[in-house]
């Protein structure tokens, strides 16, 4: 008998499973089509085409069942069909999520419906499916992470999942090694161009008033929309929602980065230990983007005495270009004195501190004041210039310290002469090498001519200068100037000879 009842619960656990896993859509009689469609993040527009005319109907009901829980049926008003003719009818039902209903979004098993109907003559009709609640302005693409980092969930028409995951690799393996945990992230990320709570303005045709509404994208359907619903609906559904600085893969990271800090550093991050202008400053650092403009709008500020005060600079101000610069520049500055390590040494520190000042005092010995006066004149130093072009992904070094060589910091090893000889190239005649270090890593000839030296040489060695060819009889008819000179006198003496041959003639005569 045991046999036989532990056989049959088996066949029990292997029918139940089978009978959840309930293939969708399931259709049944003179269903001829249906549509849903999302009025993210308020509700969803469901609609139903039968094939029977209204007058031959008897009963239409909606039914809603969120995770395995009933939680919607309505009795559909048969008078008022959206469409109807002599061979169908069409019905609508705007269905309003409830708030606490858990629903998941981008879920094929969260929200299944049901329409069902009745026909005069006690025939049923019926169709069973699950609706998918996403935000329908975005074509999404989902994208799991196999190192297990960050999952994400895209714009098909943006970035790839891919380029936007290793562009965020450095940061995030960073704050592993920093924090000693390694969470992983789930985000739905929205471009820079959308509104993420899926709400906006639009006028009430019946009123006229100006009403926030949640709006269908094909039908144009609206329900009365509340800003924090779309975040709510995200956060139930394990996504992180983050929208993007911009359009690039750049923008993206930006924002992850943002996200990935606060994850870290969750137990400080709004806490009074953790003053927004080091969370920002802090933020910025882990960012793998040159921040070399931010230095302009300091300098700027503190040639005419601009700079805030630490309290003021306490409280975040996320729109003001000037708190921005001057908290990166208060961080950098700290890494400067500290080292790299040293400034995330004083972020972990914050964790037993009673304050931020606490902390600071317990890792440098020194009080907080005295930083804002030394960064007025710091920011006008060229160590200034390269902290600020400065990022915590270049090649191992202490502090962001500038380097006398043209290449970026941190300062890379330059040879130096040693005592250990070392074969050199054989001075020729025409050049020596040259004594004075130059600023390549090579020593380079320089053509310069060779000082004279007492050293004897083989006769053979020396220069030998060959005596000049001893000029013929006609050498001096060469120069064109000889040449006219010997022409001139040669007319004269013509001249002359034909004055005196005239003169004795006429004496004979």
């Amino acid at each position: 008998m045991k046999r036989i009842l532990l056989l049959l619960g088996g066949l029990l656990l292997l029918v139940v499973p089978a009978a959840a896993q309930e293939e969708l859509p399931a259709v049944e009689g003179y269903i001829f089509k249906w549509e849903t469609e999302n009025i993210y993040p308020m509700g969803a527009r469901f609609r139903l085409t039968l094939s029977r005319p209204v007058e031959s109907l008897r009963e239409v009901t909606f039914t809603a069942v969120v995770n395995g829980q009933e939680v919607e049926t309505v009795t559909i008003d048969l008078d008022e069909p959206i469409a109807a003719g002599p061979f169908s009818t069409e019905y609508d039902y705007v269905w309003a999520f409830p708030a606490d209903a858990g629903i998941q979004l981008l879920n094929d098993e969260s929200v299944i419906f049901e329409w069902r109907a009745v026909d005069d003559a006690g025939e049923t009709a019926s169709v069973r499916d699950a609706l998918i609640v996403r935000d329908e302005r975005v074509a999404w693409l989902t994208d799991d992470d196999p190192q297990n980092r960050l999952d994400l969930t895209v714009a098909a028409s943006g970035p790839s999942p891919t380029a936007i995951r290793q562009s965020v690799l450095l940061p995030y393996n960073l704050m592993s090694s920093n924090r000693q945990v390694s969470p992983r992230f789930n985000v739905l990320l929205y471009s820079a161009d959308l509104d993420p709570s899926g709400c906006e303005m639009i006028q009430d045709e019946e009123t006229g008033a100006d009403v926030l509404a949640a709006v269908s994208p094909v039908s144009g359907t609206w329900l009365p929309c509340q800003p924090g619903r779309a975040s709510a609906l995200v956060a139930a559904s394990g996504y992180d929602l983050v929208q993007s600085d911009g359009t690039l893969v750049n923008g993206a990271q930006a924002a992850l980065v943002r996200l990935m800090i606060e994850r870290f550093y969750a137990s400080l991050w709004n806490s009074s230990r953790m003053p927004a202008w080091f969370a920002e400053g802090l933020t910025l650092f882990y960012q793998p983007s040159t921040k070399a403009p931010l230095l302009l709008t300091v300098r700027d500020a503190a040639r005419v005495n601009g700079l805030q005060s630490l309290s003021a600079l306490a409280t975040a101000q996320p729109d003001d270009r000037l708190w921005q610069a001057q908290s990166y520049a208060l961080v950098l500055y700290m890494a400067d004195q500290l080292g790299v390590r040293g400034l995330f040494d004083l972020a972990n520190a914050l964790e037993g501190a009673d304050s931020f000042e606490a902390a600071y005092e317990t890792v440098t010995g020194q009080a907080l004041d005295v930083w804002l006066p030394n960064l007025r004149l710091w920011v006008f130093t060229e160590r200034a210039a390269d902290a600020f072009n400065y990022t915590p992904y270049q090649a191992e070094t202490p502090t962001p310290t500038p380097s006398p060589s043209r290449t970026p910091v941190p300062p890379t090893a330059t040879p130096t002469p040693s005592a250990t000889s070392t074969p050199t190239v054989t001075p020729t005649v025409t050049g020596v090498m040259s004594l004075t270090p130059t600023s390549t890593p090579t020593l380079t000839r320089t053509p310069t001519p060779r000082p004279a030296t007492v050293t004897p040489r083989p006769a053979g060695s020396l220069f030998t200068p060959t005596p000049p060819p001893t000029p013929g009889p006609l050498a001096v008819l060469e120069n064109p100037v000889n040449r006219l000179g010997i022409i001139a006198m040669l007319f004269i003496v013509l001249a002359v000879l034909a004055l005196v041959y005239w003169l004795m003639s006429r004496r004979h005569d």
